[in-house]
């Protein structure tokens, strides 16, 4: 029997949107025999009932990535375990979780990284607040110079 191929899916917040249905709409067209998939998100999956018995669902509770990077980390590390030989691809998607996709791959060197922007990168030269403007300057610095790998 030939080995799937592990698609971890890392999506902050899988609510109906572009964003979500664009990643609802990859799932439901990849071939279930070749890919095992697991997702990942933040709070509530708006996705779950309709993607019920294909995926591997994991809803955490928490309101910021930085909360849950650490409980990520551990269910990646026991995804990985459990598939030691075969690929596994991290597919992640908007800045912030594609920067976290990036320090996956640092810890798990096997891993493939796929990083997808829905969003504009002039849009992190918009900011609302002091707290916003450093995120934000933070986060530009780290596309900047992190994207490339």
């Amino acid at each position: 029997m030939k080995k799937k191929i592990v698609l971890i899916i890392f999506l902050p917040k899988f609510v109906i949107s572009g964003s979500g249905n664009s990643v609802f709409q990859m799932i439901n067209g990849l071939n279930k025999k070749k890919f095992k998939i697991y997702v990942i998100c933040l709070n509530k999956c708006e996705y779950s009932k309709k993607l019920k018995g294909k995926i591997r669902l994991f809803e955490l509770n928490y309101k910021r990535l930085i909360f849950g990077s650490f409980k990520i980390f551990e269910i990646v590390k026991s995804i990985y375990q459990k598939h030691l030989n075969e690929k596994i691809i991290f597919f992640s998607n908007h800045h912030y979780a594609n920067i976290f996709a990036l320090s996956i791959k640092l810890k798990f060197k096997k891993f493939k990284v796929i990083g997808v922007e829905r969003t504009a990168i002039h849009e992190l030269k918009i900011f609302y607040s002091f707290n916003d403007f450093i995120k934000k300057k933070i986060l530009l610095f780290l596309v900047k110079n992190f994207y490339k790998y």
